[in-house]
């Protein structure tokens, strides 16, 4: 049996998913462009999940 969907546990009108849109949202262009590289292997935080 596979794990449950985070999106069917949380109620369509919890404040996580209006927190979730706004960051969707965001432009992180200057923050992407800060980071140098190097550490460990990176992962886009979206996918963080």
């Amino acid at each position: 049996m596979l794990p449950p969907r985070l999106d069917k546990l949380i109620p369509a009108d919890h404040q996580v998913r209006f927190i979730n849109e706004v960051v969707d949202q965001m432009d992180l262009d200057q923050v992407y462009a800060t980071y140098q590289g190097g550490g460990t292997t990176s992962y886009h935080p979206a996918y963080a999940g």
